[in-house]
């Protein structure tokens, strides 16, 4: 008995000895593969949308696989977005017989007129499955939008029924993120020379949210002492107050006749009459604006369907204001 535990210890401390040096390689060798993915390249992509086309973010990563003691091992990738938007990997599948590394890449698709305040996590998931079992392993990346800045401004009626008369400038912010705007009347001191005041509820918009609107009320008063013509034109210049060099002009139009102010018509045909040889006659003028009013009536239906094509048809955005019903 003690003769056999001797050469027990004896062929043990042979092995020991033996073994020992190459025991730490041993320990790094292993018998399972190992799979990786890169971060996303680049981190960070910002998106520009508009309100009739999307926008897309592209990335690219790596999958890296070590160690593959036999066979073959497979990579599934599979990617998706925090927001729900869109996303592709390509490709959606790697094979490796051998230790390497593939690229892929994917395409993340924003919608149309998407909120500048929506953030997309992007996460891509890799699947490996070898003989023996799987494993994951995952990369992250992030989509922003980028703010654009459109807005429509457009009078209630350009239909003036008394003196004085009330209309709403309302102000649609057609952008992706919250904005507020500045209204100017440009011609005010011309306005006034005319006898005409035009005062503003406010001359600035409440910060509105996008696809919201905002009203801005106007009081408009003839005085009736001063000669103003048939026409007087009021432009307002509406611009955006985070960007001053984005603006639009909409104009208002003050029509004595078609406005039902028809009893000032007499007023400034004593005027002009006094200058001008032959006189002319309260009906001629009638006249003549209803022969100017079947023309711009026909302009406006001409242009109505101007609109409809380049909208509904082409698809396209009209970028003209057009009035509303029109009474005449």
């Amino acid at each position: 008995m003690r003769r056999t535990l001797s050469v027990l210890f004896s062929i043990m401390f042979v092995l020991g000895a033996v073994l020992g040096p190459v025991a730490p390689v041993m320990a790094q060798i292993s018998l399972f593969p190992t799979l990786s993915v890169s971060p996303l390249d680049p981190q960070i992509v910002e998106v520009e949308v508009t309100p009739s086309s999307i926008g897309s973010a592209n990335f690219v990563g790596n999958v890296t696989v070590t160690k593959i003691p036999w066979g073959t091992v497979t990579v599934n990738l599979d990617a998706n977005v925090s927001s729900g938007w869109p996303a592709t990997v390509s490709p959606t599948e790697m094979e490796f017989t051998s230790p390497g590394s593939e690229v892929f890449t994917v395409v993340v698709v924003v919608p149309q007129a998407t909120s500048a305040d929506e953030i997309g996590g992007v996460t891509v998931t890799g699947i490996m499955t070898y003989r023996g079992g799987t494993s994951t392993a995952e990369s992250t990346g992030t989509v922003c939008v980028r703010e654009f800045i459109m807005f429509t401004p457009s009078f209630s009626t350009q239909i003036v029924k008394t003196n004085p008369a009330e209309v709403s400038l309302k102000v649609l912010n057609e952008g992706n993120g919250r904005e507020a705007f500045k209204v100017e009347l440009q011609n005010a001191n011309k306005i006034r020379d005319r006898g005409i005041t035009i005062e503003m509820s406010k001359t600035q918009t409440e910060e509105i949210d996008p696809f919201g609107f905002d009203n801005i009320t106007m009081k408009i008063r003839y005085d009736g002492t001063k000669v103003s013509g048939d026409m007087v034109y009021a432009t307002f210049k509406v611009s955006s107050l985070s960007a001053e060099n984005i603006s639009k002009d909409v104009v208002l139009t003050i029509n004595l006749q078609k406005e039902g102010l028809g009893t000032h018509i007499e007023l400034l045909l004593e005027h002009a009459n006094a200058r001008i040889d032959p006189p002319l006659e309260l009906e001629e003028v009638r006249r003549y604006y209803r022969e100017d009013a079947r023309t711009w009536s026909l302009l406006l239906r001409l242009r109505r369907a101007d609109r409809f094509w380049q909208r509904k048809v082409r698809g396209r955005t009209y970028p003209f204001l057009l009035p509303g019903p029109i009474q005449r």
